[in-house]
Parts: C-alpha cells; structure tokens; sequence
C-alpha cells in the first residue's frame, strides 16, 4: 500500500529537529545523508577540524560554492553571538597583506599571533588613541588579550576585537608565511650575487701573484665542494693564503723602511722582499709587527 504525499513523513520536518539550518540545508540538497551529516559533526568535534573539512572527505565531494557561501554566513553569524563582538568576513571586507605584514613586524609580533591564533589586520591613526583591529579565532581568551593589551598600551594604541573563523585565520597567516619565506630567498640570492661579485675580485686581486703548481690538487679539491657562497668564498681565501708566503710585516721608522719578512714552512728569513705598495704616512707611526 503506497502512502499519499500527505501521508509521507516530511524529510524537511525530520531533520529540522536533528540539525542546524545549514545541516538541514545540505540534506534536503542531497548533498549528505542524515547518518553522514550525524558523523560528520561527531568527528568535527571530536577532531576539531572544520565541519566543511570533515564533510568533503566523508562525502569525497566538494561542497558547491552556495552552500559554502551559506554556512560561512550562519558559522559567522554564530560566533558573533558566542562572543558578543563584530565577525571579520575576508570575502566581503578586503584584507591588505601588505598591512598585515606591516603590523605584525611593527605592532604585534608572529609568535603571539601564532600562539593566540589573531592577526592584525588594520590600524586607525585618524583617532586619539589609535586603534589596532586585531581579528581572533577566540575573542574570549583572556591570555590573548592581556599580551595584546601590555604589547599596544606600551605604543599607545588600543584594541578593538573582531571573531575571525579558523578557516580564513589560516589562509591569513599561510598567506603571510609564503611571502615571508619568497622574501627571505630573494634576500638570499642577492647575498649570493654579491658573494660571487667578491670571488671575482678575489680572483681579479690575485692575479699577479705567482702560483705554485704543486697546489693543483688543493684547487681541484675546492672545485669539486660544493658549499654556500660564503663557504666557498672563505674556502678560496683560506686556499689562496695556503699557496703563499707567510709575510710578516714590520715598520720601524728610526730604523729601517717597512718591508715583510717572509716565513714559508716555519723557516724564518731575514726582511728582504720591499713593500709593494708605499703606506700612508700616518700609518707609520705606531707600527710594529703585524702577521697576516
């Protein structure tokens, strides 16, 4: 015997009893079915991912754009009420990572911002005393607030809060560490250019100097290591000093002009090689020994 529309439960009326509006929504869509929606906010909680986190991997679907549009809205329109202070929605105010990263490496720094859990995501000069709105995923966490209010006082500025979701916290913060590790390999690759510029020169410095065959091997060991810039900047210097002379330099104006006293496998000889170059005169006075 068939049961007439008027005689079959209403699905909508059923689940209404069990779950929030937007569960409801995602049931009567067809995109979860009610045991799925009844594990999925258990394991939320249990594992305190994002419910739409939770949904996508039981489900192995996406969640259309709508819906996450709709549960974005009531999770926000939520968590105002929890906390009892305006919601912070990326989507519909813009957030400037570059002020973002302005703030948090003058205002407050990342390691309390990771901690808490907040960004600062604006500041307002125009009143008296500025304002820093700081967006938090607890606005509630007591701890928070003393170090954010002992961090601004102490710069004159006060704290406005706002309730951030989990969710665009950590897009947020993603987005900042990302930039900040491109800058650090761009500030990188510049020291390497300017180290390899000092190898050149290095080269360029000793170009004149004689060279000694036997430290062919010493050169084809340095080729083959591969190191940091600076490394293998320090590694040529501390290669191209082993191929020298040890020079001493001496200068003793009442006695004799400056000149180097040359020392090779510890066998000191008397000063015979002349300077090179003529020292300024007022380095002169002074002047005893010095050994490079």
């Amino acid at each position: 015997m068939t049961q007439s529309p008027s005689q079959r439960p209403s699905r909508a009326l059923t689940v209404s009893k069990e779950f929030s509006p937007f569960g409801n929504k995602l049931i009567q869509a067809g995109y979860v079915e009610p045991d799925q929606m009844k594990q999925a906010l258990m394991e939320s909680r249990k594992s305190n991912r994002p419910l739409v986190e939770v949904l996508e991997t039981l489900t192995g679907k996406q969640m259309p754009p709508e819906l996450l549009r709709q549960y974005k809205k009531q999770q926000l329109f939520e968590l105002k009420v929890l906390y009892g202070v305006e919601s912070l929605d990326p989507e519909i105010r813009e957030i400037d990572p570059q002020t973002v990263s302005g703030l948090i490496e003058s205002l407050i720094p990342l390691d309390i911002c990771r901690r808490a859990k907040l960004l600062p995501v604006a500041k307002n000069d125009e009143v008296t005393p500025p304002v820093a709105l700081v967006a938090m995923v607890a606005p509630d966490d007591l701890s928070a607030q003393d170090d954010l209010n002992r961090i601004l006082r102490s710069q004159g500025v006060s704290l406005q809060r706002m309730v951030i979701s989990i969710e665009d916290y950590q897009k947020l913060i993603s987005h900042y560490l990302d930039e900040k590790v491109e800058k650090e390999k761009a500030t990188q690759m510049s020291q390497a250019v300017d180290v390899s510029k000092d190898l050149e020169g290095l080269d360029a410095l000793d170009a004149d100097d004689d060279y000694d065959a036997t430290n062919d091997d010493l050169d084809s060991a340095l080729g083959e290591a591969q190191g940091a810039p600076i490394v293998n900047l320090v590694n040529k210097i501390l290669a191209k000093r082993s191929k020298r002379e040890c020079r001493i330099f001496t200068s003793n104006p009442k006695k004799k002009p400056c000149g180097f006293a040359t020392a090779k496998m510890g066998c000191s000889k008397n000063p015979s090689i002349p300077c090179r170059k003529r020292l300024p005169p007022r380095w002169l006075p002074g002047l005893r020994s010095w050994q490079i």
